[in-house]
């Protein structure tokens, strides 16, 4: 007699599939984006707009009063407050008197995550790197609601939760490997390199 997980694996290897292959492309996204130094344009609080969502659909729960008064107070004062921080630099030197190496840091410490983002790849990114944290929130989120359906639903252990995780990402990884080991970098733009 097959155990139930093997019969569930069976039955939704594509959903979880789909599931597993999201959460890598949001990770993948965050991760790159946070390394470039693009974090506080990252607005994690929006994040539970997307659970909230998720869960009422995925998983039919029922939100309360209290729960979505809590979630719209730290959505509005995180935002915002985030959102503040993100218009402000790091610091505020003076970088005039500083060698080249230092002096290119220092210039980057003092402007705006939005002017850095300007000048290093152009305006034009400031929205699409918005957009892409967005993204990447919305893959996570689903990629969480949906491992705890697979979980809480489909009795599908945690260990097999894992293996997935891990065959996918090794998939996943393989992929992205063959197509930016074929695609030359741009050798006239430093930050690209």
């Amino acid at each position: 007699m097959k155990k139930i997980d093997e019969i569930n694996d069976k039955k939704y290897i594509k959903r979880i599939f789909v599931i597993f292959m999201v959460y890598f492309f949001s990770q993948i996204a965050n991760i790159s984006l946070n390394q470039l130094g693009f974090n506080r344009v990252k607005f994690w609080s929006l994040e539970s707009i997307f659970l909230y969502i998720f869960s009422k659909k995925i998983l039919n729960k029922i939100m309360y009063k209290h729960q979505k008064m809590s979630i719209i107070a730290m959505i509005i004062f995180c935002t915002s407050i985030y959102f503040i921080n993100s218009l402000l630099p790091y610091d505020n030197k003076d970088c005039s008197n500083l060698s080249d190496d230092k002096k290119k840091e220092c210039q980057i410490i003092n402007q705006t995550v939005y002017n850095d983002i300007s000048n290093k790849l152009g305006w034009y990114f400031i929205p699409i790197t918005i957009i892409i944290y967005l993204l990447g929130m919305i893959g996570n989120s689903f990629s969480t609601v949906s491992t705890k359906w697979l979980m809480d639903i489909k009795y599908i252990t945690f260990s097999r939760i894992l293996l997935y995780i891990g065959v996918v990402g090794f998939v996943c990884s393989i992929i992205v490997l063959f197509i930016f080991s074929n695609i030359p970098c741009n050798q006239n733009n430093e930050f690209v390199i």
